[in-house]
């Protein structure tokens, strides 16, 4: 019995470091997508025109990292494709909002959410 109470603390400790690292890669993921898009203003005009190449690539990638809320990854992506092909809105970084709402304002359910599909 106290054999299988420890085996179970175990496993949430190694749980719980395994979605603390996927935390901050997102974390550093995002922050990197955000800079990449924002970097464009450092070629006047031919900035604008690789927006409309890195756009689709940044609202997939929004999606894809945080493709457990399909809702959410599907606004993320689409709101991200969207401020990246605007003028003058990569200075909005959706990536990281899309992060702060994911694991900041819905901790709770991302938590139970990765611990479901590591069962």
């Amino acid at each position: 019995m106290a054999a299988e109470i420890i085996q179970k603390n175990l496993d949430k400790n190694q749980s719980l470091q395994r979605y603390n690292k996927k935390k901050k890669t997102h974390l550093l993921a995002s922050i990197t997508l955000d800079l990449l898009g924002m970097a464009t203003y450092l070629v006047p005009l031919l900035g604008e025109t690789a927006d409309f190449v890195f756009a689709p690539i940044y609202g997939i990638a929004i999606f894809v990292m945080y493709r457990r809320k399909i809702f959410s990854a599907t606004l993320g992506g689409i709101i991200g494709f969207i401020e990246e092909i605007f003028t003058g809105t990569d200075f909005i970084p959706t990536a990281t909002l899309m992060w702060v709402y994911t694991y900041v304002f819905k901790k709770n359910s991302s938590y139970k959410e990765f611990i479901k599909k590591q069962t």
